[in-house]
């Protein structure tokens, strides 16, 4: 049986949960879990589907059958929360408290997606030792990085990068890297990432000033459209990141570090929210 303290997505658990109760008794069913919930199984599917969020009254429903303990309840509650707050203090708030109930250390939670993505210069020095012959010369490393940072930041970088096994030591003392890419995916709610990329919007703001035009590429456009162009601009935007993805990854060693930030939000309240 699927346990709801390995997820942080509750309609992700709730398909896995049904799936896996389905394959040993197969008179289980979307129909049968909904008349359980006093539910419509058409409501449970777009539920299930991420295409609704459960009420306060499904969520009751859900732990009672589902036979949750006090913990696993509070657990599931919260996570419901999470997933459907779309404001960025409750969202670390509600993740601290998640961490909270599980009584886990931060370190262990999907670290590549956490402590990666903590601070903007791990990214930095992880992409630098793609062509960087770094031994131990921490004053060194830490000098390449623009803006600066101190030597401490640098060993606490190496140091990490070694914990998640993302860089190794060679025999002749050199770093390199032992994954090519990392990408956060499509479906991710980490704090740590939002955190890392307000670190980056602020990089770009200050590269205006502290770094020539011919080094760098900040452009904007302002427009007026709708929900279809909106969507249609969400998908060419994707494609674009993953051919810049497919460009590095087929590259050799490159000889500077550059970070790319895309950014598509409203200037106005879009006609279709309010619909």
């Amino acid at each position: 049986m699927v346990s709801i303290f390995d997820y942080f997505d509750y309609q992700l658990f709730l398909k896995d949960h049904i799936d896996s109760r389905k394959k040993g008794k197969t008179w289980f069913s979307y129909r049968y879990l909904a008349a359980k919930l006093s539910m419509d199984h058409s409501n449970l599917i777009k539920i299930v589907l991420g295409k609704r969020h459960a009420s306060g009254k499904n969520v009751i429903a859900i732990t009672k059958v589902l036979k949750f303990n006090p913990k696993e309840a509070e657990y599931f509650k919260t996570l419901v929360e999470f997933n459907k707050t779309k404001n960025q203090a409750k969202t670390k708030l509600l993740f601290e408290k998640l961490v909270a109930i599980k009584n886990i250390s931060l370190k262990k939670l999907e670290p590549n997606q956490y402590d990666y993505y903590r601070h903007w210069y791990y990214t930095a020095i992880y992409s630098l030792l793609d062509y960087y012959e770094f031994t131990d010369d921490y004053a060194a490393l830490a000098a390449e990085i623009n803006p600066p940072i101190t030597v401490k930041q640098a060993r606490e970088t190496i140091e990490l990068l070694e914990k998640l096994l993302l860089i190794r030591k060679e025999k002749d003392g050199r770093y390199v890297q032992s994954e090519k890419l990392i990408s956060t995916g499509q479906r991710w709610h980490s704090v740590a990432i939002q955190t890392f990329q307000e670190e980056t919007l602020k990089l770009a703001i200050s590269s205006l000033s502290n770094h020539p035009k011919n080094v760098r590429d900040i452009s904007t456009l302002t427009m007026s459209l709708g929900k279809p162009e909106m969507e249609a601009i969400r998908e060419l935007s994707e494609q674009y990141r993953k051919s810049i993805i497919k460009v590095i990854s087929e590259s050799g060693p490159g000889d500077s570090v550059y970070q790319l930030n895309m950014q598509f939000f409203p200037l106005t309240k879009p006609a279709w929210s309010l619909q």
